[in-house]
């Protein structure tokens, strides 16, 4: 589970495979009185959202759950996915998180997966606000910036 929070928004962020997971996270949610969640199913139960098929995603919001299904294509999206990778393969494919740098199917899935999380956890009023929000912090160096500070922070941890 992902759990991205600011002063506005606490959002958690779960993925699952099948709709019997989906359903005991919402009902653990609710147990905790957490009302604001988000759940993915991703892939391979991850909250990476795929660009081949509709996404299937549940919006907690208070009480009830809003079933909310995206389609990539009607965002400029539509790939096959790429096949997993080692977390090292993938982290040397983006740094150093140039706009040339990394591979165009690499740079649509991170656009696609960050755009709906800006959206979702707030930063950006809609999808397509937070994926062009997502291309602007990518191309002018404040990810690569924010991505260094992290590593150097666990550095400083070990």
């Amino acid at each position: 589970m992902w759990a991205p929070c600011s002063d506005l928004l606490a959002q958690r962020i779960c993925g699952y495979v099948h709709p019997p997971t989906e359903q005991r996270f919402c009902d653990a949610f609710h147990l905790h009185g957490i009302p604001n969640f988000t759940t993915v199913k991703g892939l391979e139960g991850s909250c990476d959202l795929p660009r081949d098929r509709t996404n299937i995603l549940g919006l907690g919001n208070g009480s009830f759950l809003d079933r909310l299904c995206l389609h990539p294509r009607d965002h400029g999206f539509n790939h096959t996915e790429l096949p997993l990778t080692e977390p090292l393969d993938w982290s040397s494919l983006i740094a150093p998180l140039e706009k040339t740098a990394i591979p165009d199917q690499h740079r649509q899935a991170l656009l696609w997966n960050s755009g709906f999380f800006l959206w979702r956890c707030g930063p950006a009023s809609d999808l397509d606000s937070g994926i062009n929000l997502a291309q602007e912090l990518l191309d002018s160096g404040q990810v690569a910036h924010t991505l260094a500070l992290l590593q150097s922070a666990v550095e400083k941890m070990r």
